[in-house]
């Protein structure tokens, strides 16, 4: 017996990622028992909600909320709501997608982190 443990075979998986525009792409890599999500731009969608559960680690985007991207980024009130809750998601869904998915460990990004927020 070598005492070699067998690894299995990766299984990386893409899947759509809801966005105004084309390009946003989300995927996982699961491999011996682990699983990394990237979410790329998107908001909660049933995709994430199929392929993301059980996800060791979780990178999933999240932007300002409305009222911060009026006062800090000069948005309108109703594109300020549109992006957050059609296009990104809100640090609420956001929140939401932690407590349903339950990463082992998360990660965020697409937004902007200054001494005023």
């Amino acid at each position: 017996m070598s005492g070699r443990i067998k690894a299995s075979p990766p299984i990386i998986r893409s899947f759509p990622a809801i966005h105004a525009i084309d390009g946003p792409v989300s995927f996982s890599l699961e491999w011996n028992g682990l699983k990394f999500v990237y979410s790329s731009d998107t908001y909660p969608n049933e995709w994430m909600d199929k392929y993301a559960k059980g996800a060791y680690i979780l990178i999933h985007e999240r932007i300002y909320t409305p009222e911060g991207r009026i006062k800090f980024m000069g948005f309108s009130p109703g594109a300020a709501l549109q992006v957050g809750a059609q296009i990104h998601a809100s640090p609420q869904q956001f929140g939401k997608v932690l407590s349903g998915f339950k990463p082992r460990r998360a990660i965020t990004y697409h937004f902007i982190n200054d001494l005023s927020t």
